[in-house]
């Protein structure tokens, strides 16, 4: 049986937990609210307890996208792919993030993966033909989108 004191620390442990939890609800109400920098708060908060937190670095990477830093979007959202490598809405940013820094040919597969677990997910359909026309075009090696076929200039 165990005694009291040797539990405390694993119900304290479990606290924190809850705790986190908690802030990381709150900063995804933040998110969802529009309010960026205080859900950004809330999930470095999350993240300094909890690095590994997917739920966490898919939101601040969601944060990074709406805020057009693509760079820090696609390498929160590899991270949480590493994590966890069926995340739909995490490939879908990432590809998202990747075609955004013209890099339409890294963005299919990733893209492609995305549509494979997701079939219905028109944004995924309609990145992924995006990028497929701008990878036929050239669009990243000097290529610019205004030069695509069916563009009027």
């Amino acid at each position: 049986m165990a005694r009291k004191k040797d539990v405390a620390p694993a119900l304290w442990a479990h606290d924190q937990s809850f705790e986190m939890s908690a802030v990381l609800e709150t900063a995804r109400a933040a998110y969802l609210d529009g309010r960026l920098s205080d859900s950004e708060q809330g999930l470095r908060q999350v993240l300094a307890q909890y690095p590994n937190n997917a739920d966490a670095q898919y939101l601040l990477g969601a944060i990074a996208y709406r805020n057009r830093d693509y760079d820090m979007s696609a390498r929160m959202m590899h991270r949480v792919v590493a994590l966890q490598p069926r995340h739909h809405d995490a490939l879908l940013t990432l590809g998202m993030a990747l075609r955004a820094q013209k890099k339409p040919k890294e963005a299919l597969p990733i893209l492609q993966k995305a549509a494979m677990l997701k079939p219905s997910s028109l944004d995924n359909r309609f990145h992924l033909a995006l990028a497929e026309i701008e990878a036929a075009a050239g669009v990243g090696r000097g290529a610019e989108v205004d030069r695509l076929p069916g563009r009027r200039q």
